[in-house]
């Protein structure tokens, strides 16, 4: 179907599934961000995943202090993006994300230096 832009008024053709119903379809990303006035970065607009979030807290942790689970959590709740997470969640983000980060104990964690 033809579709009209709402920002430049150009007319595009777009498979009717994705013809928004509020009229607001746009030619681009461009066009989107001119509308709205807010630029669209990454895939979340963004906003840290908590998959980063996890990664960010973890760098900046001492090499070799010994850290709760709880104050790592603490810690990535405070970070821009304000996830919840579980004790169980956290450590499987440790465990998958961070090749730095060693559980040594039952919720203790040590950042270690990785070998080039």
């Amino acid at each position: 179907m033809m579709v009209t832009c709402a920002t430049c008024g150009k007319e595009y053709n777009r498979a009717p599934a994705y013809i928004q119903k509020n009229g607001r379809n746009f030619c681009s990303r461009h066009c989107a961000e001119t509308y709205t006035g807010k630029p669209f970065s990454g895939q979340y607009g963004g906003k840290p995943t908590k998959k980063k979030v996890v990664q960010s807290v973890a760098g900046s942790l001492e090499v070799g202090k010994q850290y709760s689970l709880r104050d790592i959590i603490t810690k990535c709740q405070q970070s821009p993006g304000r996830y919840k997470f579980t004790a169980s969640e956290m450590a499987q983000l440790l465990y998958h994300f961070c090749d730095d980060m060693v559980s040594i104990g039952h919720n203790v964690w040590m950042r270690q230096e990785v070998p080039a």
